[in-house]
């Protein structure tokens, strides 16, 4: 009775109940731990049975696409299995849909590379192409290059016989070319009949032919001779002395008349003829009130 008293054994139940809370505290560091492991697993397992394309999956570039990345921190048992699958499955979820077993953030930072990068507005090369600027040059050498194609410089300088010829009744025989020297153009009536006739193509620019007359062959019966210039209206060949049948054709409605002045100079004024240098050219004949007997003889340059 008076001895040591020995300390009673703790009871069955407080032991069980101090091993189990050893246990538990243990046990749920380690989970904690081995969350995101464990989280990762289940969002690789959750991936295998329904597949990025199916419905309800997320998409596999969106968590790359947004550009946010958060490191799960566990803070307790029921955090892990909710809020890490979702981290876990855009970090495990690459571009090409292919499953990776390990979580990473340099995975999700390689899709968020690797993703196509979009340009939106036009692009340089089409603003250079419908720039303000480019289309005046353009139509500006456009315009340069049209006005150069149909502009022709137009002829210059006093009207002057590029080409000529003359024609007389009596061709082929000696009287034809009787008071009508080399190089000169003659015209006359001959018994009220047109003898002789001259035919010139023209150049220059003016308007107004000017020609000289040769008095030393001039013939005057019954009064000085009138002349008038007529457009040809037919092409001809230049030549001396042909006959009235070679002759080119004219238009008699047409005619303007000669002025003769003091100094022996004859003026013809063909400015109401547009091609006077450019067409078939002009006939030289008698006037309708020419006297029936005259001839005048023009130098030809």
């Amino acid at each position: 009775m008076g001895g040591k008293q020995e300390p009673a054994p703790p009871a069955a139940n407080d032991s069980w109940m101090g091993l189990s809370e050893a246990k538990f505290g243990e046990f749920t560091k380690r989970l904690v731990r081995f969350g995101p492991f464990l989280g990762a697993g289940g969002a690789a397992l959750l991936l295998l049975v329904v597949p990025p394309g199916g419905h309800g999956a997320p998409p596999a570039n969106a968590s790359a696409a947004s550009g946010h990345y958060s490191s799960p921190v566990p803070r307790g048992l029921a955090e892990a299995p909710t809020n890490r699958p979702q981290a876990d499955a855009a970090a495990v979820s690459p571009a090409d849909g292919s499953v990776s077993s390990t979580p990473s953030l340099d995975s999700a930072a390689t899709n968020l590379a690797s993703a196509p990068t979009v340009l939106s507005g036009p692009s340089p090369a089409s603003d250079l192409t419908s720039s303000p600027a480019a289309n005046s040059s353009s139509t500006e050498s456009g315009s340069q290059s049209s006005d150069t194609a149909i502009t022709t410089p137009l002829p210059s300088g006093p009207l002057t016989v590029a080409a000529k010829g003359w024609a007389s009744r009596e061709a082929g025989t000696p009287l034809a070319a009787t008071g009508v020297p080399d190089g000169e153009l003659p015209v006359g009536n001959r018994v009220g009949q047109i003898d002789k006739a001259s035919f010139v193509r023209l150049s220059g620019g003016d308007s107004t032919l000017t020609l000289d007359e040769d008095t030393d062959n001039a013939r005057s019966v019954a009064g000085p001779g009138t002349v008038q210039a007529c457009p040809i209206t037919a092409t001809w060949t230049a030549a001396d002395g042909m006959s009235m049948d070679q002759a080119p054709a004219y238009d008699a409605s047409k005619c303007v008349p000669g002025k003769r002045a003091d100094d022996n100079t004859w003026t013809f004024d063909l400015g109401s003829f547009s091609d006077r240098a450019s067409g078939n050219g002009f006939a030289l004949v008698p006037a309708p009130d020419a006297p029936v007997d005259f001839q005048v003889t023009f130098k030809a340059s």
